[in-house]
């Protein structure tokens, strides 16, 4: 199944995706207790919508701790693939 959301649509209008649910408790065998069958899509596929916690941060939440160290990094490695992708320059 692919990824990127044109190709997922046309895949999705072709076949309808069944997921198998499956629980397992601590070190347990895996259980099913359900299947997912996605139907017909509605519509299209949504806007490409992108969060950036880095610029834009929730008000009065401040990132903390070790792993805030990798969060400014990883978002702007993130922009700036994305820009690349659309033969933009980085850092828009």
């Amino acid at each position: 199944m692919p990824s990127d959301p044109a190709p997922l649509v046309a895949h999705l209008r072709e076949r309808s995706p069944v997921f198998p649910l499956a629980v397992a408790g601590g070190t347990g065998p895996w259980r099913p207790f359900a299947v997912l069958t996605l139907g017909e899509a509605l519509d299209g596929p949504d806007p490409d919508v992108r969060f950036d916690a880095v610029r834009h941060p929730p008000p009065q939440l401040v990132a903390d701790g070790p792993m805030a160290l990798f969060r400014a990094p990883a978002y702007a490695a993130a922009r700036e693939g994305r820009a690349a992708a659309r033969g933009e320059p980085a850092g828009r």
